[in-house]
């Protein structure tokens, strides 16, 4: 949505040029000023939209962040007590730094049916970057796959524009000729 808003700031920005670049009535200076005025309008625009997606973006990555490895959602259970075990959980498994450590509690959370326990692992897995781990949660918690896909999804996102921003920074309007610019 804000790239749809982007590509029309900029076309307005290029209408605007051209009626002030074809304006005969304008002296020189004028038409400096106001393509000058044109470019910083653009630009400033473009930078509130940049802005607007980058937030829109990173809201997205925390409610999917949230869903996919927040506390389990039980049904008819307390959240206070579930977000306590869950706090507990985390902290039972944060010592434990391998796969097959991790794929060893993972059953024992099933065979008791902990699924505070087992979100905890996933967890874990997600730290240690262990794709094992988190398919096999995945595996045994298929309902989470939707969460964790958006996740995903979402940290992809996020990733592809922080790269976007780091190559080519916000690259808005370019400034006229006139100005200095190739526009």
């Amino acid at each position: 949505m804000t790239n749809e808003k982007m590509e029309k700031n900029l076309g307005r920005y290029k209408a605007r040029v051209a009626q002030i670049r074809e304006n005969q009535d304008l002296s020189a200076d004028a038409r400096l000023k106001y393509l000058k005025e044109a470019h910083q309008e653009a630009a400033a625009k473009h930078s509130e939209l940049f802005e607007a997606q980058r937030q829109q973006i990173t809201a997205r990555g925390e409610k999917a962040r949230k869903a996919a490895l927040g506390p389990p959602t039980i049904f008819k259970a307390d959240r206070a007590a579930v977000a306590m075990s869950y706090r507990a959980a985390l902290d039972q498994v944060s010592s434990v730094d391998t796969a097959d450590g991790l794929k060893e509690t993972l059953k024992w959370a099933e065979l008791t049916g902990d699924e505070v326990l087992a979100k905890a692992i996933l967890f874990r897995g997600y730290e240690l970057e262990d794709e094992v781990v988190v398919g096999t949660y995945l595996e045994s918690f298929p309902d989470d796959r939707a969460a964790w896909d958006e996740f995903v999804d979402a940290g992809q996102q996020y990733n592809d524009f922080e790269h976007q921003e780091r190559m080519f920074g916000q690259l808005g309007p370019e400034p006229p000729r006139e100005l200095g610019g190739v526009g």
